[in-house]
């Protein structure tokens, strides 16, 4: 009987422990972290909380926003004042692309019309002038003029299209591609002694360097953009 008594209480006690273990654990609500050891002291393991869902760029917005990139630089903002030269190169080419096609437009209606009806355009001109334009129809000088200017004027838009890929995507080959855009307009211009235009092209395409200098420098990236966005001197 006494054997029978202490194995008895043996397994009471084995019952106890086994239920105030298994309480404490359902009770708990700290999430389990193992123990650090010496090969992992050097090792940074990202770490996740299950209250705070990560990001598309797979950390949490709390420590997104403390996560830091080195950087070589300072920020420039577009004209000094307002946004910054992600949404600089962004706005630009797209007021180019849209200036282009209304070009592009303007530039074959009017060709067309005068390929079309001479005699109108003959009306107000002098004889000198018209044996110019019945020359330049007869020779096919006019058509070959109307397909280099569409040529580089849809050259010129895919360019741009690339500037705004670059923008929204940090390429910097991409963004290089718009900038020479610009390049190629501005000396042309400079050349025609359009000083207009000259200025128009530098004030558009400057941009293009300091966001792809920012890019080399660490300040402008995708994984840090939300804390350099700047819109009208303001975030």
């Amino acid at each position: 009987f006494r054997q029978q008594d202490n194995l008895q209480s043996s397994n009471i006690h084995k019952i106890n422990f086994i239920s105030i273990v298994s309480n404490y654990t359902m009770a708990s609500k700290e999430s389990f972290l193992p123990l650090a050891t010496d090969e992992s002291a050097d090792l940074e393991v990202p770490m996740y909380s299950p209250e705070v869902p990560p990001t598309e760029f797979g950390m949490s917005s709390v420590q997104s926003n403390n996560a830091t990139t080195p950087v070589t630089g300072e920020q420039h903002l577009y004209c000094n004042y307002c946004c910054d030269t992600r949404r600089a190169v962004l706005v630009v080419n797209v007021v180019s692309i849209v200036i282009n096609l209304v070009v592009l437009l303007v530039v074959n209606v009017g060709f067309n019309f005068i390929i079309n009806h001479p005699d109108e355009v003959e009306q107000d001109m002098t004889e000198e002038e018209k044996a110019n334009l019945e020359q330049a129809l007869h020779s096919g000088y006019l058509e070959m003029v109307e397909a280099m200017t569409d040529a580089f004027l849809v050259l010129s838009i895919a360019m741009h299209g690339c500037g705004i890929y670059g923008a929204l995507k940090f390429k910097k080959w991409a963004v290089a591609t718009a900038g020479s855009a610009y390049a190629i307009s501005f000396i042309l211009h400079l050349m025609g002694g359009s000083f207009f235009n000259v200025i128009l092209a530098g004030a558009l395409g400057y941009p293009h360097y300091f966001f792809m200098k920012e890019m080399n420098e660490g300040i402008m990236s995708d994984y840090n953009y939300h804390n350099v966005a700047h819109c009208c001197g303001g975030k």
